[in-house]
């Protein structure tokens, strides 16, 4: 009889701690299927909340990205990411400003196009760093999120400049959401690391 074993990651994610992974396939899936709804609920519920800041108001969905992806690790962390922007392509109001400023592709393909795609590969770099104990450390996370925003970033950066140019897109799509930035990576770091310390505890 073949043994069949499930490689994980070095490290477990904290939704790997908190909930483990069976052995069943089925149940494997159904984990991987609610975790993945949930996270796209919490994208969405980032998506219609902004802080006042300066020079412009914070939103909160980059910051929802980046601890989704550390608490849920690569894989899931980029399917969750895929399954909210399949929400979004679908018609659900699950985007900022949507449904007001439209809804679906047509939204999609707007400004924020390229950071709403930059999601995926950001959550899967920074769960993919999470799945080797960069959550555990707050210098580490730091790093991680930092990549995670840098790839974000250059995805939004790239297609907004595609449609107004690259000066235009730099001051409008970039430089004034820095210190937001990182304030937000600032936070991500410190709270999954502590949120790691009551897991520990527990």
């Amino acid at each position: 009889m073949t043994d069949i074993r499930i490689r994980l990651p070095a490290h477990p994610t904290l939704a790997g701690a908190v909930w483990p992974e069976q052995a069943s396939l089925g149940l494997r899936v159904a984990r991987a299927s609610l975790l993945a709804l949930v996270g796209s609920a919490v994208m969405a519920l980032s998506a219609k909340l902004s802080v006042p800041f300066f020079p412009v108001p914070v939103t909160m969905q980059s910051l929802a990205v980046l601890l989704i992806a550390a608490a849920f690790g690569s894989r899931l962390g980029a399917a969750t990411m895929a399954l909210y922007l399949v929400e979004g392509a679908l018609g659900l109001p699950v985007f900022a400003g949507t449904p007001a400023h439209g809804i679906g592709l047509p939204y999609m393909m707007g400004s924020t196009g390229g950071y709403l795609l930059g999601y995926v590969p950001a959550a899967f770099a920074v769960g993919f760093l999470a799945e080797r104990g960069a959550d555990r450390s707050v210098p580490q996370l730091l790093g991680a999120m930092t990549l995670g925003h840098i790839v974000l970033f250059a995805a939004g950066y790239a297609w907004l400049a595609h449609l107004v140019g690259a000066e235009a897109a730099w001051t409008a799509g970039v430089l004034p959401f820095v210190v937001g930035t990182v304030v937000k990576t600032l936070l991500g770091a410190l709270l999954v690391p502590s949120v790691w310390g009551l897991v520990g505890r527990r």
